[in-house]
């Protein structure tokens, strides 16, 4: 077996093993667009879900603003 045999045996292999992850890689990417990408859990997962707004993301009105203006409100309905 000579360095020219070593070789060409070197370059299937690693020719084949191309091949190989070339193929695995276009089926799982076919299987998660199609498939994976779409089920809950997997969304879960990965965090693929668009968050919602919820309503405490929004600036709450503080304690102090609220009484405010039940005071204003109170104060101009004694003045009516």
């Amino acid at each position: 077996m000579g360095l020219e045999e070593l070789v060409m045996t070197g370059a299937y292999v690693s020719g084949a093993v191309c091949i190989v992850l070339f193929t695995l890689t276009l089926s799982w990417l076919v299987v998660w667009k199609c498939v994976l990408a779409k089920m809950p859990f997997v969304q879960e997962l990965f965090d693929l879900k668009p968050k919602k707004p919820s309503a405490h993301d929004e600036k709450s009105i503080s304690f102090q603003d609220r009484y405010q203006a039940y005071k204003r409100k109170r104060n101009a309905t004694r003045i009516s």
